[in-house]
C-alpha cells in the first residue's frame, strides 16, 4: 500500500510538471502593422491597398496587418519586397500556442525563398488564413 501511495505521488508530480511545461510555451513573433485607425471604414480603406491584409481590434483601435514573421530577417524581407519601409511598424507579440508557432516557422522558411511581390502575397494570404483559426481577425482579401 505504501508503494502505491508513493507511485501515485510520483505520477501526480510528473503529470503536473508535463502540464506546466505545455502551458508555458512562448515564442516571439513580429506582426507587420501598416496602420491603426479609430474607425473600421478607415481601416478597411487602408487594408484594401494590400493583397494579404487583416484587421484586428486592439486597444480600441482597428489595426491593419499584412503578415507575421518569427525572424527579423523575414520581417525585413516582407517590408522590403512590399516597399513599405516608411509605414511599417514592427509589433512584437508572444505566441503561446506551439502549433501556431510551428506554422509561422514554416511560413518564414517559404518567405525567405520568395523573390517576387506576387508570390509573397500568395504566402501571406495563406498565413493570414491560418491566423484566422487562432485570432479574432477580419480578413481583407
Amino acid at each position: 500500500m505504501f508503494c502505491s501511495i508513493i507511485l501515485s505521488i510520483i505520477f501526480s508530480f510528473m503529470v503536473i510538471k508535463a502540464y506546466n511545461a505545455l502551458g508555458s510555451y512562448k515564442a516571439l513573433c513580429y506582426f507587420v502593422q501598416v496602420g491603426a485607425y479609430n474607425n473600421r471604414e478607415n481601416a478597411l480603406s487602408s487594408a484594401k491597398r494590400y493583397n494579404s491584409s487583416f484587421i484586428m481590434m486592439e486597444d480600441n483601435l482597428y489595426k491593419v496587418y499584412i503578415g507575421v514573421a518569427k525572424s527579423e530577417e523575414v520581417y525585413n524581407k516582407i517590408v522590403s519586397l512590399l516597399n513599405i519601409d516608411e509605414i511599417a511598424f514592427k509589433k512584437n507579440a508572444l505566441i503561446t500556442d506551439k502549433d501556431l508557432s510551428d506554422k509561422i516557422d514554416l511560413f518564414d522558411k517559404v518567405i525567405s525563398k520568395v523573390n517576387s511581390k506576387d508570390k509573397l502575397y500568395e504566402v501571406l494570404i495563406e498565413e493570414a488564413n491560418n491566423l484566422y483559426k487562432y485570432y479574432d481577425i477580419e480578413l481583407i482579401f
